[in-house]
């Protein structure tokens, strides 16, 4: 894997990708890792404690960092409000874009966006390539959107922007509010004994791409390093996957007796039934591959962090 050298600026550190990227840099003496959130830092890298919507303050910060290069995972994920999900999503990015242009120094930015500014998109185009029309159908999923538009209004300054759009997750510590972590808790608590079986899921056919973290990360640092400008990267397996599938790998590896029913009662809303993408132009431009599978992604989530 090439190296990064020079300063590398974090947003969200404290989060799942964050933790883990600042994990794989760790090893990079060359690199000089500065981590910037509301919240306090994560280990014993620098760390500035700034609201992303306090533009002046972010302003400060960047002309204080000075970065060569700004990995932006800091996002409103889990929530649909629509003013919440607008200001840290879109108004926060413009604030983080606009304080490194003003810069008037090279800078290259990677903007960790999400699979769901494609929302709906039919089989036939499936995998889904960068070059898919989006189409989001959740207020996440068009706020991302946004976000991904806001970098056409910075081609002609110094920063270097990169856009990935980032598949589903695996991986220990993943949040329950994602379906590998929901699945996780669930078995865990049936196993404590706080479900009675069969255990009730309201639906187990959709299809998605999941990717063990550390591959996410490894993605990440790859487009930070050899990845081209204005360009967008899918960072996603190619593998379509069944959400029963993943439920039946989990239940197997736990090694618990587990008996569970699917119904759709209740259910009044159809989601996206299929998504998964095409990793083609990461693997070309970059060199990158993937290394865990999604038994191995699993294993680990049973195993903790081995």
């Amino acid at each position: 894997m090439s190296d990064l050298k020079g300063k590398l600026l974090i947003t969200g550190g404290r989060g799942f990708i964050g933790q883990n990227f600042l994990h794989l840099c760790a090893s990079n003496l060359d690199l000089e890792v500065i981590t910037l959130s509301r919240g306090k830092g994560q280990g014993d890298f620098q760390h500035y404690s700034v609201n992303m919507l306090d533009n002046e303050a972010l302003k400060r910060s960047i002309i204080n960092i000075k970065p060569t290069y700004v990995l932006h995972l800091a996002a409103n994920v889990f929530t649909n409000n629509f003013d919440s999900l607008v200001k840290t999503n879109v108004l926060g990015t413009y604030h983080l874009l606009q304080a490194i242009a003003m810069l008037n120094m090279p800078c290259r930015v990677l903007l960790a966006n999400s699979s769901a500014v494609y929302g709906m998109v039919s089989k036939k185009n499936m995998p889904i390539s960068e070059s898919q029309s989006c189409k989001p159908v959740s207020n996440y999923g068009l706020t991302k959107k946004w976000m991904s538009e806001l970098s056409g209004k910075f081609d002609f300054t110094d920063v270097d922007i990169i856009e990935a759009r980032i598949f589903n997750l695996l991986g220990p510590g993943i949040t329950n509010k994602l379906v590998a972590g929901a699945f996780f808790k669930r078995i865990m608590d049936f196993k404590a004994n706080k479900l009675k079986k069969p255990l009730i899921f309201k639906e187990l056919s959709s299809i998605r791409d999941f990717l063990d973290v550390r591959d996410v990360c490894s993605a990440l640092y790859l487009l930070l390093s050899q990845g081209r400008g204005k360009n967008i990267y899918n960072v996603c397996s190619n593998e379509p996957v069944r959400i029963e599938r993943l439920l039946k790998v989990m239940i197997e590896i736990s090694s618990i007796n587990i008996e569970y029913l699917v119904t759709n009662e209740g259910m009044t809303t159809k989601g996206i039934n299929v998504s998964y993408g095409d990793n083609t132009k990461l693997i070309k431009q970059t060199g990158w591959q993937r290394k865990y599978s999604l038994e191995e992604s699993v294993k680990r989530m049973f195993n903790g962090d081995k």
